[in-house]
């Protein structure tokens, strides 16, 4: 995230809505129907056939530069574009066929859930199965191991659709099984130690659906950004860390670059919270409850932060995208920008 300023550093409003509607061009000759066989220019022409490759073939080339654009990203928040609402599609489209069975059963979606959301990291993985079994039970540890494979297999910009493709069955558990799972998931970070921010949000996420579905809660509240600076500072600290978990400097001219514009009379300081899951778990309950203007300038702001160079990548955008689900700001899959030719 946080990078050295390259070409799009400079990147007007005006040129990433030109370079989104020239992918828009692209992208609308691409048929959101799942029956119609995709072309892939860049093979002469051959028939793309199974879900996978048509993801490749509709986004692959571009797949290295998104317009960090704040203003017109944040605009996007619940309000998609025809384009935005095709390339959703065809996310969706590209998920395994495996997914659609799993999704019918609300026990194996539990299982493909847990999968998606675990750690990669070996060591992590294990003791969040471990917390998985002893809270719920070996049949359940045994569903999400026998969803591995699927899960593995997704890339990361389908991740986040497999997810909320999982919800209505999710939503069909036992209530009792779905309060134990949502217990569950709120221990889940600490099982995993120093777990990875996106797979903390993912599950958060989930965490978040099942409550929404226990109890009624307001999408919005009627905070303002100055109440809420201790939680920004945790949000904006974290996220900023991720980006450059190596270099310090880097990682505050990040959190600088986020917070400067949400023009705070006093701006948090940059820190990362020991341990960092508990402390961001609490920070995004309060973000949460901001009204609906403060949490456009919060996109923004993490706009800034994620991309601090101008442009996002591939995780970049899919972790931009997850917050401001977190947020209650649902922000469409981001465009590839299409970089038109260096004149001669």
């Amino acid at each position: 995230a946080a990078r050295s300023p390259g070409r799009g550093a400079g990147r007007s409003a005006a040129e990433a809505a030109a370079a989104w509607a020239a992918t828009e061009r692209r992208l609308a000759a691409v048929s959101a129907d799942a029956e119609t066989p995709v072309v892939d220019g860049a093979s002469g022409g051959a028939v793309v056939p199974d879900a996978g490759a048509r993801l490749g073939a509709v986004l692959a080339p571009t797949m290295a530069a998104i317009a960090a654009a704040p203003a017109l990203i944040a605009g996007r928040v619940g309000n998609p574009g025809t384009v935005e609402i095709a390339l959703a599609r065809q996310l969706r489209l590209a998920l395994p066929p495996e997914l659609r069975g799993i999704a019918s059963s609300p026990g194996r979606a539990r299982g493909l859930m847990l999968a998606v959301i675990a750690s990669r990291d070996p060591a992590r993985h294990a003791r969040q199965l471990e917390a998985v079994g002893a809270t719920l039970g070996a049949a359940v540890r045994a569903e999400a191991e026998a969803a591995e494979t699927v899960a593995r297999a997704l890339q990361l910009q389908l991740r986040l659709p497999a997810i909320q493709e999982l919800f209505p069955a999710l939503r069909r558990l036992p209530k009792a099984e779905r309060v134990a799972l949502v217990g569950l998931l709120g221990r889940l970070a600490e099982a995993a130690g120093s777990i990875d921010v996106f797979e903390f949000c993912l599950g958060r996420l989930v965490f978040d659906a099942l409550l929404d579905d226990l109890e009624t809660r307001d999408l919005h509240g009627l905070r303002g950004l100055a109440t809420s600076q201790r939680a920004l500072g945790v949000l904006f600290s974290v996220l900023a860390r991720h980006g450059a978990p190596a270099d310090d400097a880097a990682a505050r001219a990040a959190f600088a670059a986020g917070i400067g514009a949400l023009a705070l009379k006093r701006p948090p300081d940059y820190a990362i919270p020991d341990p960092w899951p508990r402390a961001l778990w609490g920070a995004l309950s309060q973000l949460q409850l901001l009204f609906p203007a403060a949490k456009r300038a919060v996109v923004e702001g993490l706009v800034r932060t994620i991309a601090k160079d101008g442009r996002l990548a591939v995780e970049e955008a899919e972790l931009l995208r997850t917050t401001c689900a977190l947020l209650q700001c649902p922000l469409p899959p981001l465009l590839p920008v299409v970089e038109r030719p260096a004149a001669p």
